[in-house]
């Protein structure tokens, strides 16, 4: 579990470093005020970086479950009906028809 947790943090950080350099190479090539040069190079950088692109699952903080994760509470579905049943979340309570 510690190294699930570890190595989870690790890309989590070289996902948001990643995203910041494509922002930059964004809007480089997308700036009309630079020479063209510039701005082919890079485009041509965004694109073989876009390949290397890693994805991040959104995981249950109690359990590290990945399947039917509830992005409000951000516990799995399993971890949630536990805690449901245990009433330890305010202002949940069983509706009974």
């Amino acid at each position: 579990m510690k190294k699930l947790v570890r190595k989870d943090n690790q890309k989590r950080k070289k996902v948001f470093k990643l995203e910041k350099f494509s922002k930059i190479l964004k809007s480089l090539s997308k700036n009309y005020y630079l020479t063209k040069n510039l701005r082919w190079n890079a485009s041509l950088q965004l694109t073989s970086f876009t390949r290397n692109k890693s994805v991040i699952t959104n995981r249950c903080i109690l359990t590290f479950r990945k399947s039917v994760f509830r992005q409000l509470y951000s516990v799995s579905r399993l971890a949630f009906l536990r805690l449901a049943r245990k009433k330890k979340i305010y202002g949940l309570k069983k509706n009974i028809w």
